[in-house]
């Protein structure tokens, strides 16, 4: 009997989420249609991590523009076939055969991806004044790639590279400090009271319902519209008032005038 054993082979693999990829791809499809002005089909290439000679074919030639967000730097990766391509369709013409960009071409190509750093936000880290791509000659230290291949109306590959390969997590952006000053909207809503249907149907806007059941009555406070607190009308001290439950073992009452 015969054993073959095969040689282990070690492969540096990424664990930055598909999902995540699939944001940025989302963002910039949906900017480049809105560019572009048509529907804009495009697959997206699963993230790796490129070897030192991957990296070095991916960049070699390529016209690079630098992303920093608030925890991570990113970079759109832009071969000269994609740039013509690119910059000759938002003028509605064929790309032909690969060339220099002009230096119009050049400002819309740049603008074009002003656009679509915006989508980025989601794996760098937003800003409060926004995300801007900023040419530059290279990058360094960049990690995670993946690609968006454009078939229509474009035929072109946008190449992504991220300094990390985990998306930053959610935290929340505000303090409770924060919100001290905000104004909203409180409502209390008590169950109606027992009132005869002709007496009802002659109620005009403006005129006043008695309450004839001296407790009993449920309240619900809404806050913006959603349910805060539930309690009971009553009387108290000639006047009506509204014991608020604020937690199972706690009540506190108030009395506002009628």
């Amino acid at each position: 009997m015969t054993r073959r054993v095969r040689p282990m082979i070690f492969e540096s693999r990424t664990a930055f989420p598909v999902a995540a990829a699939c944001i940025v791809a989302n963002g910039v499809r949906e900017t480049l249609a809105a560019l572009l002005q048509t529907p804009i089909e495009l697959r997206l290439l699963e993230p790796a991590v490129p070897s030192k000679n991957g990296w070095r074919a991916i960049l070699e030639g390529a016209r690079l523009y630098l992303i920093q967000g608030t925890r991570a730097q990113a970079a759109i990766v832009l071969r000269p076939d994609a740039c013509i391509a690119l910059a000759t369709t938002a003028f509605g013409e064929d790309a032909g055969a690969t060339r220099p960009l002009s230096a119009v071409e050049t400002t819309v190509l740049d603008r074009i991806v002003g656009a679509l750093a915006g989508n980025f936000a989601a794996v760098c880290g937003g800003r409060s004044e926004g995300l801007f791509a900023e040419p530059v000659e290279s990058i360094e230290g960049l990690l995670t790639y993946f690609e968006l291949a454009l078939s229509l109306p474009v035929s072109a590959s946008i190449g992504i590279a991220l300094a990390s390969q985990h998306p930053p997590e959610c935290s929340g952006g505000l303090r409770l400090e924060d919100l001290f000053d905000m104004e909203i909207e409180v409502c209390v809503r008590t169950e109606g009271a027992v009132v005869p249907a002709g007496e009802l149907a002659a109620v005009e806007p403006g005129e006043i319902v008695p309450i004839t059941v001296s407790t009993g009555l449920t309240a619900v406070a809404t806050v913006a519209g959603r349910p805060l607190a539930r309690g009971e009308c009553g009387v108290r001290g000639n006047r009506f008032a509204l014991a608020i439950g604020l937690s199972p073992c706690t009540e506190r009452e108030s009395g506002p005038e009628s």
